[in-house]
């Protein structure tokens, strides 16, 4: 009863993370896996530890995961910010050396285009098109060297809420992480298979974890935006954006991360 008290007033720390992208399914990958009996997400989903709320101490993140339910083997968080942020790789390196890392990547161009919907709705984009807030993108971030040189949790709104070409930039932010992680650490997953056909993609994961596959009895989609699709021909102009770095994509993570436009 001693040893049950202070786990439960103690917590622990999560030994996996789902890391992004944003716009990319992490908000149903989060929820389906809460079903699993062997795995505890926590709540809220992304409680953004490494990059926001670090200054709250390592006793505040550890009480987002306490349960006295002994059949929670994995604990894990969804931060879809994690991927892009250049700082916090460096702070998990330091606590959570052997954790493991799910990537969800779709397609760049529906994803910034997700976003820009995403933070319209919100408010917090008040340009009136697409097109115009990825011209504007350029000077909105330019003047953010403490965030693109981070090693540490800092804060910039600019790039939270107007990255939508750099968030896209695949390769680059997981050359970064693999800088400090080792690939084997790390699961991708195309957020068109797992739209399409979510038990395949989480019979990857449940593999990845060491779990059992044992489905949730919903698999309806979360988070979903509402919102008419760009068309080809704006995909195709859009795409030729993220070209080069697709490239060293592919390269580092393989083939199966092509998107038809």
């Amino acid at each position: 009863m001693g040893v049950l008290h202070w786990f439960k007033k103690q917590g622990r720390l999560p030994n996996f993370f789902i890391i992004g992208a944003q716009k990319g399914g992490t908000s149903s990958l989060h929820g389906y896996l809460q079903h699993h009996p062997n795995l505890f997400l926590s709540q809220p989903k992304e409680l953004h530890y490494f990059d926001l709320f670090y200054d709250k101490g390592l006793n505040w993140y550890k009480e987002h995961f306490i349960t006295k339910d002994a059949n929670k083997v994995h604990f894990g968080e969804s931060t879809p910010f994690y991927l892009y942020h250049p700082g916090v790789p460096h702070l998990m390196k330091d606590l959570v050396p052997n954790a493991k890392f799910i990537v969800l990547l779709r397609n760049p161009v529906e994803r910034a285009f997700s976003q820009y919907q995403m933070e319209f709705k919100r408010g917090t984009e008040h340009l009136d098109s697409f097109e115009k807030a990825l011209d504007a993108e350029k000077e909105r971030l330019a003047n953010t060297d403490d965030f693109k040189l981070a090693k540490t949790a800092v804060q910039n709104s600019e790039h939270a809420q107007h990255s939508y070409f750099s968030r896209g930039l695949y390769a680059k932010q997981i050359a970064h992480w693999f800088s400090i992680f080792q690939k084997e650490q790390f699961l991708f997953l195309k957020s068109e298979d797992f739209f399409a056909n979510p038990k395949e993609v989480l019979i990857k994961v449940y593999q990845f974890l060491g779990v059992d596959t044992i489905y949730p009895a919903n698999l309806k989609a979360l988070n979903t935006g509402n919102y008419s699709p760009l068309s080809k021909e704006e995909l195709q102009r859009y795409s030729s954006f993220f070209a080069e770095d697709h490239k060293e994509l592919i390269k580092l993570i393989g083939e199966d991360f092509t998107w038809d436009y």
